[in-house]
This record gives structure tokens, C-alpha cells and sequence, in this order.
């Protein structure tokens, strides 16, 4: 559970509805709600997920060091490996480039 500071104020001078100025009284901690991921829904970006995984894997690479070399966190590379967030092409491509590998692709009407 994450929390968070905020302000308390207390207005100052005159009828409630006219004020104009307030004074800082302190301070409260209040919770906040944990941020909820949904899983990816499509099968080929989980499949996609799980063979960068492997590669990952295979190049002896830990998810920090992985995640130093392409500019991202370890965080993301866990939620993106456990299929909770979509990576953007830039990112995949840096995370490819980092475990030596290439990805093509084919386009195939499904009509």
C-alpha cells in the first residue's frame, strides 16, 4: 500500500464562502490504492514476452542489468515478462538489441 503526504489547510479571515487566504496547519498521510494491471489479452505479444524471457535468460542477463542497458526499470521488464503492460516497438527493439536477437514479422490477410 502506497501513501501520500498532503497539505492541511485552514482558511483565514472572514465568512467561509469569502475566503481568500489560508494558513498551512499541518500535515495528513493519507492511503493510496495500489495501481492495478491487467494482463495482455493477445497471444502473440505473450508469446513474444516469454521468448524475450528466454533470451534474456540464455544471455545470463538479470532484469536490472538488462534493464540499465535499454533505459527502463526492472519493474517494467518484470511486467512486461509476466504479461501486465505492452512495451512500445522502441523499447522491444532495445530489449532485442540487448539479448542479440532480431525480430521480423509477417502481415497475412485473414480473409
Amino acid at each position: 500500500m502506497a501513501y501520500k503526504i498532503k497539505p492541511d489547510y485552514e482558511a483565514v479571515g472572514g465568512p467561509k464562502k469569502y475566503h481568500k487566504s489560508r494558513r498551512l496547519t499541518g500535515f495528513r498521510i493519507e492511503k493510496t490504492p495500489p495501481i492495478q494491471f491487467r494482463r495482455v489479452k493477445s497471444e502473440w505479444y505473450q508469446r513474444l514476452s516469454q521468448q524475450l524471457r528466454a533470451a534474456r535468460h540464455q544471455r545470463g542477463l538479470s532484469q536490472t542489468t538488462l534493464a540499465r542497458s535499454i533505459g527502463s526499470t526492472q519493474a517494467t521488464i518484470s511486467r512486461f515478462e509476466h504479461g501486465q503492460i505492452n512495451l512500445t516497438i522502441d523499447l522491444i527493439d532495445r530489449y532485442l538489441a540487448a539479448v542479440g536477437k532480431t525480430m521480423t514479422t509477417t502481415l497475412i490477410d485473414q480473409r
